[in-house]
């Protein structure tokens, strides 16, 4: 309950942007029964990337309008000292008019400086320094974002996969990742 209270706290830092989704409000109810808790939170009605790609395929100038959307969210993680550090197409949602909005903040981290953390994120779109444990900043959210426009001007497929029509295995897809990281 207070990891969720404190990625509340930090989307309350953002009321008001545009390219990050819309925190109003939450209530946090304890069971009767002493044993866990009801959470709820109040923010605007998305669709995930993932399930509005299933829908509606974008085409190359959305794909730009995404990344211009979510570097302006970047831009604000920045400014707060944020690092978000979980940039992946399940963390990208769209309104109903076509913007682009930045959410699940579970995992950002307020910095004051370069930090040192746990390989926290997920793998896939992970920058290498966080997955070596090395000093990072902001700039592994930009790398994350670069992977999310790759995979989706490329087929939904990261850099050094096989090309289409071939079908990745799962070697392919470790070794890609190693590459990668």
């Amino acid at each position: 309950v207070k990891k969720m209270e404190e990625e509340f706290h930090l989307m309350s830092r953002f009321k008001g942007n545009s390219n990050i989704v819309s925190y109003e409000d939450h209530m946090i109810v304890p069971h009767e029964d002493g044993k866990g808790w009801d959470i709820l939170i109040r923010m605007e009605l998305l669709d995930p990337l993932t399930k509005y790609c299933n829908k509606t395929p974008l085409t190359a100038e959305e794909i730009v309008k995404l990344g211009i959307d979510i570097c302006r969210a970047l831009e604000l993680c920045k400014k707060e000292n944020i690092i978000h550090r979980d940039i992946k197409p399940q963390n990208i949602f769209v309104n109903k008019y076509g913007d682009y909005k930045l959410g699940d903040f579970g995992i950002a981290k307020t910095m004051d400086h370069a930090t040192h953390a746990t390989r926290t994120g997920t793998h896939t779109y992970m920058a290498p320094e966080v997955y070596h444990g090395e000093a990072y900043d902001s700039s592994v959210d930009i790398y994350s974002l670069g992977l999310v426009l790759y995979w989706l001007l490329n087929e939904r497929r990261l850099p050094f996969l096989p090309q289409p029509p071939q079908v990745p295995t799962s070697d392919d897809m470790e070794e890609a990742k190693n590459k990668r990281l």
